[in-house]
């Protein structure tokens, strides 16, 4: 399919669920649900992974390095988990 289509979507049952990218107005839109994160030390990596995961969807749709990624985030569940100190 071409850049006007809508079927780059990723589905699956991990943290990050959902991942949907549109390109309108010389914009790379990735829509993205994380399902559940542990924000205290998981979320900074799911960061990570889907800032990675938006330069893959702009190399393989054969966009301009340059051509800019706006994120859109849902977090259905952020959650912190404590550990009892000693």
């Amino acid at each position: 399919k071409g850049l006007d289509s809508r079927r780059f979507v990723l589905a699956q049952e991990t943290c990050i669920s959902y991942a949907h990218f549109m390109y309108r107005g010389n914009i790379l839109h990735a829509n993205i649900v994380c399902r559940s994160s542990e924000v205290s030390r998981i979320f900074p990596n799911d960061i990570h992974f889907i800032g990675s995961l938006g330069r893959t969807a702009r190399r393989e749709l054969g966009l301009d390095a340059e051509t800019p990624v706006r994120f859109n985030l849902t977090l259905d569940s952020a959650h912190v988990i404590f550990s009892p100190t000693r």
